[in-house]
């Protein structure tokens, strides 16, 4: 039986971190590790961790200052003994048959590199779906993935299972704190992998107010990752990207401004403007908006 190594970077989730670790022990396949990267938290994160190491064996604990989630991973997959990696956070969940689907697809075809499944967003708690994330498959080439990230391609990191041998001499790059994955992507798709993508839900990634996509600068660190991406994609592939990135923000900001001046034409707009003229001119628009203060302020 293929052993599996499940990464964990852990950054203050004490929150949801046990429920996480149970969507691990409640595998059907039981052949697994799971290394936990504890990233200099502050809170219990590191109590629910040592509870687990002791009473499973097959949870393995690394203690690391804070450094952020690349390096966290980075650390695990240095110790990791799998012939597979799945990578999880610690907030999100895997359903019980993840790994063992995964697993069967590998053994019947020996050729195949990673196995991704559908991915279900919710908020807070499982009972609040927001939809799911299915991967087209004709967008899984190394092309596609780098012009057509975020847009019209997205890949949850835990909808994948892959072989460790693919990411031999690829790490995260540890100057991002966003777009980390993207890259790894990238790097992985060169190899011109054999993939599979399941059309069932087995991965499940979490919402809530303290996740990464809430906190971190994502255009901040969507630009920075551009800088950084000609080291390991050549020039020529930097320069395509760089291409479709300012003909994509283009397109963006020209369909904005249609809509703005489409707004500004509105019976809507122009009536609002004309009541806004004649308040003006009646002396009355500051008094409304001091009474509107006003009225918001005694409802608090």
């Amino acid at each position: 039986m293929n052993l599996v190594s499940i990464i964990i970077p852990v950054y203050n989730q004490e929150k949801y971190l046990k429920e996480t670790l149970q969507s691990v022990i409640n595998q059907a396949y039981s052949n697994w590790e799971c290394i936990l990267v504890n990233d200099g938290s502050m809170d219990n994160s590191v109590e629910i961790i040592n509870e687990h190491v002791a009473q499973d064996n097959r949870f393995h604990f690394i203690n690391s200052e804070n450094k952020g989630v690349s390096n966290a991973r980075n650390l695990a997959l240095q110790q990791a003994k799998g012939d597979c990696i799945l990578f999880l956070d610690g907030d999100d969940l895997i359903h019980p048959e993840k790994i063992s689907q995964a697993i069967s697809n590998f053994q019947k075809n020996a050729d195949l590199s990673i196995v991704f499944n559908t991915t279900s967003y919710f908020q807070d708690v499982m009972e609040n779906k927001l939809y799911d994330i299915k991967i087209d498959a004709e967008l899984l080439n190394f092309n596609d993935l780098l012009l057509y990230w975020g847009e019209k391609i997205i890949i949850p990191i835990h909808s994948a299972i892959i072989k460790k041998s693919l990411l031999d001499g690829i790490e995260f790059n540890t100057d991002l704190t966003a777009q980390e994955d993207w890259l790894v992507w990238l790097r992985l798709f060169q190899k011109n992998p054999k993939v599979l993508v399941l059309d069932k839900t087995l991965s499940f990634y979490r919402k809530h107010n303290s996740s990464r996509t809430q906190t971190v600068s994502l255009k901040e660190d969507h630009f920075k990752a551009l800088e950084l991406f000609e080291k390991y994609i050549g020039s020529e592939n930097h320069e395509k990207l760089l291409i479709h990135q300012i003909e994509r923000y283009y397109l963006k900001s020209y369909d904005n401004a249609f809509k703005l001046d489409a707004i500004r034409k509105s019976k809507t707009y122009r009536a609002a403007i004309f009541v806004k003229k004649m308040l003006a001119k009646l002396k009355l628009l500051g008094i409304i908006k001091l009474l509107s203060a006003k009225f918001f302020k005694d409802e608090k």
